[in-house]
């Protein structure tokens, strides 16, 4: 199967671009910006670049291919200004119109965890409705919306993936990151004692779950919208494991729910992770599950690699 991705060049990305390859895709990467692709360079794909301008160009590059994957928001969503967002949207439509047109088959779309608010601790499936607070969160939501309208009125089949909090190798920018670095400094923090729970995913187990919706019959309805988690943990459990992985414990700071601007920078934490320690948030994935896709790598498969990946 011939699968092109726009948008691979993040670090779920590159997972997703692996897992493709092993599962016997021939892929193709449509970039920007080649600068930023070396980790690419290495694997056994095609890369192209390409002009959101030229229309002719990107429909051509399209054209051959089984299925479309669309990865652009795991930079944007965490590395964008708001304006940059709305404007990879409009090209989302662009693209799945471009696509219809070449006669794809299939149009895959990354979405995010980050979409679901905090008001519902636990069995978050794809029926709850989240009661989106900034506007990041109304972004991610009215990005799937267009990629479901725009499937339907183009006849394109589509399918959503939302995935839990990721964890993996090649990252350099997510919350374990900065847990990692925060555990060197022997400044762990947790809020509630660690208590709260949350369901986490190996990246890796992204890419899997990807290339198996490759195969999947999408359709432009809600079924075809599924949430998938690796495990359910605790935010004490993952420190705990992070402590043998590396083979030293760190110190624990136990913070309060309210945190002050300095406290949130002092302990290399973002309003969003604050949120994430002191509620708990589990994902009921049945969905994806019932239709076939199972994850493959637990909490201590996923912290090891991870870390042997950073210190190396």
């Amino acid at each position: 199967m011939k699968a092109i991705i726009f948008g691979g060049t993040g670090y779920i990305g590159s997972h997703i671009i692996e897992q493709l390859i092993s599962a016997g895709y021939m892929v193709t990467i449509a970039t920007q910006d080649i600068d930023n692709i070396s980790f690419l360079r290495d694997m056994a794909v095609n890369i192209v670049q390409f002009d959101k301008t030229d229309i002719s160009s990107i429909q051509q590059i399209i054209k051959g291919h089984d299925v479309v994957y669309n990865l652009s928001i795991e930079d944007k969503l965490h590395n964008s200004f708001l304006e940059d967002i709305e404007e990879e949207i409009d090209f989302t439509k662009e693209l799945i119109i471009y696509s219809s047109n070449t006669k794809i088959s299939k149009f895959i779309h990354l979405s995010t965890i980050l979409i679901y608010d905090f008001q519902k601790e636990d069995n978050i499936d794809e029926f709850y409705v989240p009661n989106p607070q900034y506007q990041i969160q109304k972004l991610g939501i009215h990005w799937e919306k267009v990629v479901r309208e725009i499937g339907q009125q183009t006849g394109i089949k589509t399918c959503i993936l939302r995935p839990a909090i990721s964890i993996g190798t090649r990252d350099r920018s997510s919350f374990f990151t900065r847990l990692l670095e925060s555990h060197s400094n022997n400044l762990y923090p947790l809020i509630e004692k660690g208590n709260p729970e949350v369901s986490l995913i190996d990246a890796r187990d992204i890419g899997r779950a990807m290339a198996w919706l490759g195969s999947y019959e999408c359709n432009n309805e809600n079924d075809s919208v599924f949430l998938v988690k690796g495990f359910n943990t605790t935010w004490y459990q993952l420190k705990k494991a992070i402590d043998d992985v590396i083979g030293k414990e760190s110190q624990t700071v136990n913070l309060p729910k309210n945190l002050t601007s300095e406290q949130i920078e002092k302990y290399n934490l973002t309003p969003f992770t604050v949120k994430a320690f002191s509620t708990n948030r589990l994902i009921n994935d049945n969905r994806i599950r019932k239709k076939g896709f199972i994850t493959k790598y637990k909490l201590e498969d996923t912290i090891r690699n991870t870390i042997e990946y950073y210190l190396k």
